[in-house]
């Protein structure tokens, strides 16, 4: 009988166990959050703002909310930190703990150095960095892996290069704020039928506006004096044509000859037609082939 009881009570166990393991995973992930975000506030210089950030409080409860943070269903979906006096640097490995975070912005601080690799956030819809220090070159192919992103913000900083072409390959890019920084050569096509809002100007572009941004107003290209084409009122200088070279020699004195030149009597002859040569005395010369200009003289 006490091994009948043993097998009529395994099943609770086992059915125990497989609760346990459902719950796991979202413990987990309750608890990574709050460290997640402590971990960000550590990488930040100018906290102040930041005070309600404590281990002993959850971050999206309802009545201790940690400021600047956008909750749902009590999982922090966006970072709203803008015009806090924040520096330092930002964490993108912390960033990527949080992983219901679709948008965030630090616009307005004092942020400083190159382009945070924000790159490795792919779900991310909504980038905003504006008015800060940022600085230097962002490669090519940046945002290659960022196919969620719909809204970048990068104006007001101090970028420099080109535009990365990558932006091109973001199928459902909505906006795009480039202006006021140092970005120069000529304007990637960027041809997206979803993007409605476009500010690339004053910076140092340079070239034609693209066909495929024919639709924005001037004033999302000014301050650029090396622009031209579009709504700029400045039509582009149209390239010179390559010089033409000719395959046939030049005209020199004739003595007679049908188009050919002659050194006294009975002398050697020279006939260039097309950068082919042939070579004869007489009317039965023989003629030989040679695809290039030879110069030949017989006694």
């Amino acid at each position: 009988m006490a091994t009948t009881g043993f097998f009529n009570h395994r099943p609770h166990h086992l059915l125990f166990s497989s609760i346990i393991l459902f719950v796991l995973p979202c413990i987990a992930y309750s608890i990574a959050e709050p460290e997640a975000l402590l971990k960000l506030k550590e990488s930040f210089k100018n906290v102040e703002a930041l005070n309600s950030w404590t281990p002993d409080t959850t971050p999206c409860a309802r009545n201790t909310q940690w400021a600047g943070l956008i909750c749902a269903n009590g999982i922090v979906t966006g970072l709203r930190l803008g015009g806090m006096g924040l520096a330092g640097e930002i964490d993108t490995k912390a960033l990527a703990e949080i992983k219901g975070l679709r948008t965030m912005s630090f616009v307005n601080n004092n942020f400083s150095g190159p382009m945070p690799e924000f790159n490795t956030l792919g779900p991310v819809k909504g980038l905003y960095l504006s008015g800060n220090q940022f600085t230097g070159e962002i490669s090519s192919n940046f945002f290659v892996n960022m196919e969620s992103l719909r809204k970048l913000w990068l104006s007001d900083n101090k970028f420099t290069g080109n535009i990365p072409p990558s932006l091109a390959t973001i199928p459902n890019l909505l906006e795009l704020h480039l202006e006021d920084n140092g970005f120069s050569g000529s304007i990637p096509v960027i041809n997206q039928s979803t993007l409605v809002s476009l500010n690339m100007s004053n910076n140092k572009l340079e070239g034609e506006v693209p066909a495929s941004m024919l639709k924005f107003k001037a004033s999302s290209f000014a301050g650029n004096a090396g622009l031209c084409g579009g709504n700029l009122g400045k039509e582009c200088a149209k390239p010179e044509p390559p010089p033409v070279t000719s395959t046939t020699p030049n005209d020199t004195k004739n003595n007679g000859g049908n188009g050919s030149n002659s050194k006294g009597n009975g002398g050697s002859s020279k006939v260039v037609v097309r950068g082919v040569s042939s070579f004869g005395s007489g009317a039965g010369c023989s003629h030989r082939p040679v695809f290039r200009e030879v110069e030949a003289e017989r006694g």
